[in-house]
């Protein structure tokens, strides 16, 4: 009926549902709790004043201004927000024209891990590059963005995780230059500054692996799980070993490791 997807919080002892927001384009992604449940992080496309009319003439301001089976991208980017799960309050996070995805909260909660793509100022649109928003400050009303893993290094990917100290991201991606099809590999990251370093290396198979849809909109929309064992010392990843995908256990220190935990058909 027209109406915008909005949250809701159900008491999980019985009771109705409360409304908890009211944007007017509606909630695009999420919701992602913070650690201590005080707030939740989402993404939602921006309001515009004016619907493009695809019928008349409109200025192009992106190197690539739509895709198949998404449509134009400047009606459909994201930005980051949060929602007060008390109050309802809505603070935006991010304002530019990038489409920002994925927020992950960092365990200590004073940071959101989250995707940044369809820049309008180049042609690569498919990888994209993982940033960090610092909350620590609540009297910032726009909290600075730093990319962690820029496309100067490579390409990153929506596959990505925070380790326990709140200062580690692993992620999967590949550095600059090599030619298409070539695999993927798991990196660990130090938000802090440094390069990445690559955890599978030696790994005879890529990493990561799923079935690639011939529209981009389930990579740039979703994000995808990478499970990171308790103490941070392993993260699990998917490979495609053949016609399978199989599971696999990654060392994320020291010596390069890694061993299959499921595998077959």
């Amino acid at each position: 009926r027209g109406e915008q997807t909005q949250f809701y919080l159900l008491p999980l002892n019985g009771g109705e549902a409360r409304q908890l927001n009211n944007l007017p384009q509606g909630v695009a992604g999420g919701p992602v709790w913070s650690p201590d449940g005080s707030a939740i992080a989402f993404s939602a496309t921006i309001e515009e004043d004016e619907p493009i009319d695809p019928d008349i003439p409109f200025r192009v301001t992106r190197h690539v201004y739509r895709f198949d089976g998404i449509g134009y991208l400047d009606a459909l980017i994201h930005d980051l927000y949060l929602v007060d799960v008390a109050d309802g309050t809505i603070r935006q996070l991010t304002d530019d024209v990038n489409h920002n995805t994925a927020p992950q909260w960092s365990p200590d909660g004073r940071r959101l891990l989250f995707t940044v793509s369809m820049r309008p100022d180049t042609h690569n649109n498919y990888a994209p590059e993982l940033a960090i928003l610092d909350l620590s400050e609540p009297s910032i009303s726009m909290p600075q963005i730093d990319i962690i893993v820029s496309a100067n290094w490579g390409d990153a990917s929506s596959i990505a995780a925070w380790l326990p100290d709140s200062r580690t991201v692993a992620f999967v991606g590949q550095v600059g230059g090599l030619p298409i099809g070539s695999k993927s590999d798991l990196f660990v990251v130090d938000t802090e500054g440094g390069l990445p370093e690559n955890r599978t290396a030696g790994f005879p198979e890529g990493v990561g692996g799923r079935m690639q849809p011939d529209m981009p909109a389930a990579a740039f929309f979703t994000a995808n799980a990478l499970p990171i064992s308790s103490d941070g010392s392993d993260a699990y990843v998917k490979a495609q070993i053949g016609g399978t995908i199989q599971i696999w256990r990654v060392a994320l220190d020291g010596e390069e490791s890694f061993n299959v935990v499921m595998d077959g058909d």
